[in-house]
């Protein structure tokens, strides 16, 4: 039929959605465990027990548990990444980009407690992950200040306070407490070394009372789901393999196309 893609590679593509759809429950199970008792206590018995998959599965998709946790990881960064970036594109004025990333990765944190918890657990077996986060956010702030000169970045400087803002995230994912009010701190934290102490508290005044920024190109603003991780990060899998095995049921109950003539 029009619009329906050959038998092989359907049967391809459906065993390719199966894999990923597994993938998803692995870091899902990662994810959780780490929320509920530290990245440090996930162990790949543990995953395939929360996942509902055999071990062996597990090891075949990640290898072992640093494996399973590198994966959640970049899942949790991806996820974050959808939050900040239309919005932090759509702004022109350097410290309205910067105060626009905040404002997304707090809602983030609060839309995705669990994925939050993992980007910014102080664990061991997270450290070399937490570092390259934290020298990537820096990286943003010094190129955002230096582009449109505000200031002579300090890269010292810029690393402490992206340092001091993950600290007061971390605090308050921990105690289970809302984060977005944190716009304000964090904004001035990150641009007072930069603009100054006077400059930067103007920013955060700025801040105060706004916890997200506007929607962009019709775009609505990401809001906390009440579906569970697992659902959240597989719809879209669960939703193209639903469509490929209606389209291999109707294959089967038509086997080949009609021609013009039938039914004449």
């Amino acid at each position: 039929m029009t619009g329906e893609l050959p038998r092989e590679l359907g049967r391809d593509r459906r065993a390719e959605l199966v894999r990923e759809v597994h993938r998803m429950w692995i870091i899902a199970a990662v994810t959780r465990i780490a929320y509920e008792a530290g990245p440090d206590a996930v162990t790949v018995n543990w995953v395939a027990v929360r996942s509902g998959l055999h071990r062996s599965t597990v090891e075949a998709l990640f290898g072992d548990r640093d494996g399973c946790l590198e994966a959640a990881f970049e899942k949790a960064v991806a996820v974050a990444a959808q939050c900040v970036i239309p919005w932090f594109a759509a702004e022109v004025d350097a410290a309205q980009r910067i105060r626009t990333a905040a404002s997304g990765l707090l809602a983030f944190c609060d839309n995705e407690r669990e994925l939050a918890t993992l980007c910014l657990a102080e664990a061991e077996c997270t450290a070399v992950h937490r570092r390259r986060m934290v020298a990537t956010l820096t990286r943003v702030v010094l190129d955002e200040l230096s582009d449109q000169g505000l200031g002579a970045p300090d890269a010292g400087a810029a690393a402490a306070s992206v340092q001091h803002a993950i600290q007061l995230v971390r605090e308050r994912l921990a105690a289970r407490e809302t984060v977005s009010d944190l716009l304000a701190p964090i904004v001035s934290a990150v641009l007072s070394p930069q603009l100054g102490p006077s400059a930067a508290r103007r920013e955060a005044m700025r801040s105060a009372g706004t916890t997200m920024p506007p929607a962009v190109q019709g775009q609505p603003y990401p809001r906390a789901s009440k579906n569970s991780l697992e659902l959240r990060l597989t719809a879209p899998l669960l939703n193209e393999l639903s469509a490929l095995n209606e389209d291999a049921r109707r294959q089967r109950a038509w086997p080949h196309e009609p021609s013009g003539h039938d039914g004449i």
